[in-house]
Formats: structure tokens, sequence, C-alpha cells
């Protein structure tokens, strides 16, 4: 996955969620960079060791559960899906939104914007 994306791909993999996105919002942020690595990983993508992801043990197969139209989905997981279809392309795409988001939420909590549950 060395390919560098356009400029076009980069807005493409962040679009969902620049589309609820709000200021400063950790939840958001971290809803999206964790949909993003889930997709990534369970589509067989080489995740970036400084994310520290670890497969959730919920026992169901992700990727059909989300593919299936009528299991409702999860938001945002399911509509990262999509990327899929591309391929190596859309595998690219997930990492770039994994990295980019996961380097707001750095910056986010450095700041002391971290929400806590």
């Amino acid at each position: 996955m060395t390919a560098t994306l356009t400029r076009e791909q980069r807005r493409m993999a962040l679009q969902l969620y620049r589309d609820c996105w709000a200021d400063g919002e950790w939840g958001i942020t971290l809803d999206h960079w964790f949909a993003a690595a889930e997709v990534a990983y369970h589509g067989g993508a080489e995740l970036p060791a400084w994310w520290k992801y670890e497969d959730g043990q919920h026992g169901r197969d992700y990727l059909l559960e989300c593919m299936d139209p009528e299991s409702g989905g999860i938001f945002p997981d399911c509509e990262y899906v999509h990327f899929l279809d591309a391929g190596e392309l859309g595998l690219r795409m997930l990492v770039y939104a994994g990295n980019t988001l996961g380097r707001y939420l750095n910056r986010l909590e450095r700041a002391g914007l971290r929400e806590e549950n």
C-alpha cells in the first residue's frame, strides 16, 4: 500500500466523517476512526502499528452483517464497508482516513479535549 492517493481520493476517504463532524467532538472522531480501522482490518489491510488496533470479540461476521441490507448496519461502521468495493485502493483510502483521524484524536487529547465516558 505504497501508492499515493490523489487529492480527490483523500477527500473522499474523509467525507463520511466530514458529513457529521462537529468542532472538536471527540466521540464522533473516535467512532469514525474505529469504523475505518475495523473495516480496513476485516478487509485485509495492514494497519499501522501506532494505531494499536485490536479486533473486538463480538462473535459475528462483521462484514457480512454490514453488507446485508436487512441488518440495518451500525453507523458509521457499515458506511465504510463500501470502500472495499474499490479493492486495494479502498483499503489505502481507509488507512489514510484512519491515519488522519488518529492524528486528530491525538491533537484533541493533547489539547485536553478528550471526552471521558
